[in-house]
């Protein structure tokens, strides 16, 4: 198999190569023999801390009604999950790698800013410290995307975190929009190509899908602590600052979708955090098409981002300490098959969780989805300032914001 190391840290080039000699036996191909769709690979990065969420996660992929498509998993740690080792063997479609080293911890020396280098150390070592192991090496989450990218075969990638819900028809109907965006490229690709009066040196192979990208505008939320559901717009949610929207609309890596080219041209970078919008951004300065797309008509639930502040890993959609979306009264019935996982997957979660995995609890005083609305009455200006902003907004918000994107932050909540 062969790889690009062009754009990639030495670390990384390591990594590749350690997966470019592996079998392909086991391995969808590119295209069907039948010729019927492209396969779509769906890639999710993992660590020993979350192998409860890991029947959560197969179940997810299980469910798409989508074919042809494929799970590849890369985990790290000092030990394999034993769930996904089964399903690997019984379900051909799933590809697990347990890689035995650490998560990184990025360490961030004065004046990284002005371009000193970043170095990693083992950002989970209390959970080595009691297998008895000892890590030899250290991953950025990065890093493990590029690895899941090299050993998936799909023209088309997918991220799917092990938390979050992904209904049956997610896959589908971003397929659909990711269509609409390829056919508007090549479109776009030929008109330049003529009013030139030249053919450009193709980048790709002709069967090839050329670089295009999405990500979901809108979603659902879920809050594992109660099992509530919740409503996100990020074109028209009030709590999200102007300045701030381009970093919600392109900076949450759940919801990608996009081309092998895209990966081709611009590797996951070797961080830590923020690896999503990175990725995106760099592909933006590429000019790669990155579209924002829509939920299906009538905001139907495809896709639910979670959040735990003793589970999680990101900070959840938050503004301040407020919840950022609307409640959802009942949960949407896409989902409820999924529900039973995801509530055993956050008692493990929580039962096993190391002392990096509490790193929510630092964040300080949170308000949740279900006790948003009577904390907002309760501050009498901050309400008032809340109902302004939605009836201004309401219905007006389909800009896109032109800042540089500003991510994760939080302004304070109104006085």
């Amino acid at each position: 198999m062969a790889f690009s190391t062009l754009r990639r840290s030495p670390r990384e080039r390591r990594a590749l190569k350690n997966v470019a000699h592996l079998d392909v036996q086991d391995r969808v191909p590119h295209r069907p023999p039948n010729g019927e769709g492209e396969l779509i690979s769906v890639v999710a990065p993992t660590s020993f801390v979350r192998h409860g969420f890991h029947p959560l996660l197969y179940e997810c992929f299980r469910h798409q009604d989508y074919e042809p498509k494929q799970l590849v998993v890369v985990d790290t740690g000092p030990l394999p999950s034993d769930f996904l080792q089964a399903k690997a063997r019984e379900d051909a479609r799933v590809v697990y790698r347990h890689y035995q080293v650490a998560d990184s911890r990025m360490d961030m020396p004065e004046g990284w800013k002005e371009g000193k280098p970043v170095t990693f150390s083992i950002g989970d070592q209390n959970v080595w410290t009691e297998s008895g192991s000892e890590a030899s090496a250290s991953w950025s989450l990065g890093l493990k995307r590029n690895v899941a990218i090299q050993l998936a075969q799909g023209e088309i990638l997918a991220h799917f975190d092990d938390d979050d819900l992904y209904a049956s028809g997610y896959l589908t109907w971003m397929k659909q929009r990711l269509d609409k965006t390829l056919d508007k490229a090549r479109s776009e690709k030929e008109k330049k190509e003529r009013e030139e009066k030249e053919k450009q040196p193709p980048l790709h192979k002709e069967s090839r899908l050329i670089p295009v990208a999405i990500t979901l505008r809108e979603w659902h939320l879920l809050d594992l602590s109660d099992m509530t559901f919740g409503f996100m717009d990020v074109e028209r949610d009030p709590l999200i600052p102007r300045e701030q929207r381009h970093g919600w609309l392109y900076g949450w890596g759940f919801s990608y979708m996009f081309t092998r080219a895209c990966w081709e041209l611009a590797p996951v970078p070797d961080v830590e955090w923020s690896e999503d919008i990175s990725f995106y951004e760099e592909l933006r300065r590429l000019q790669v098409p990155v579209v924002p797309v829509p939920l299906p008509p009538g905001h139907e639930a495809v896709c639910a981002h979670s959040y735990h502040a003793k589970v999680n890993t990101s900070g959840g959609e938050f503004s301040g300490a407020l919840r950022c979306g609307e409640p959802v009264p009942e949960p949407p019935e896409a989902f409820k098959e999924l529900l039973p996982f995801a509530k055993v997957a956050t008692e493990s979660a929580l039962q096993r969780r190391s002392a990096d995995l509490a790193a929510g609890e630092k964040q300080g005083f949170r308000v949740s989805l279900s006790e948003k609305k009577e904390f907002l009455q309760c501050r009498g200006q901050a309400w008032f300032a809340y109902q302004q902003q939605s009836a201004e907004r309401k219905g007006t918000m389909r800009g896109q914001a032109k800042s540089i994107a500003t991510w994760p932050a939080s302004p304070a909540l109104p006085s």
